[in-house]
């Protein structure tokens, strides 16, 4: 009989900050696999596990990805047993909603997939939101692009 294959399920946890203190706790409780950070920061914030809040949709794709930055930050992250194999994609508001701009954007955009290839990272991950959740929003509904429900900010805020 063949041995079964190597799939096996591993324990992974978004990584916001590289900071000591939360490098040593995900490999106290058993996290495996991490996601990779795009600039490297050590500050913890008030609420790590909440994003920041966002009033509106992100505009062009932010600055182009740092190779050298993100092999320091996979040997900051390897240097506490864990693995880094996921990275967010950096979708841009021109991206999401469709903008005649987002063809540059998608050029930057497999940029960074190569070069998150280059890095050994097996895991592309993206959000195609207009808003977080963390910040609130609602629906109108056929308001988007294509006559999808496009998010709106709402009165409700997450402090």
């Amino acid at each position: 009989m063949a041995a079964p294959p190597d799939h096996q399920i591993k324990i992974g946890k978004g990584l916001g900050t590289l900071a000591e203190e939360t490098l040593r706790f995900y490999r106290q409780i058993d996290v495996e696999h991490v996601g990779l950070p795009t600039r490297y920061h050590t500050r913890v914030g008030t609420r790590p596990l909440v994003p920041p809040t966002q009033t509106g949709p992100r505009g062009a794709l932010g600055p182009a990805w740092d190779e050298s930055e993100l092999l320091r930050i996979r040997e900051r992250i390897e240097s506490f047993g864990l693995t880094p194999s996921e990275m967010g994609l950096p979708l841009s508001g021109n991206i999401v909603y469709g903008r005649p701009e987002r063809d540059q954007d998608f050029g930057r955009l497999r940029d960074c997939i190569a070069m998150a290839g280059r890095l050994g990272v097996s895991v592309m991950t993206y959000s195609f939101t207009a808003l977080r959740a963390s910040e609130g929003y609602g629906a109108l509904p056929g308001a988007g692009r294509g006559g999808s429900d496009l998010c709106r900010l709402t009165s409700f805020r997450v402090e």
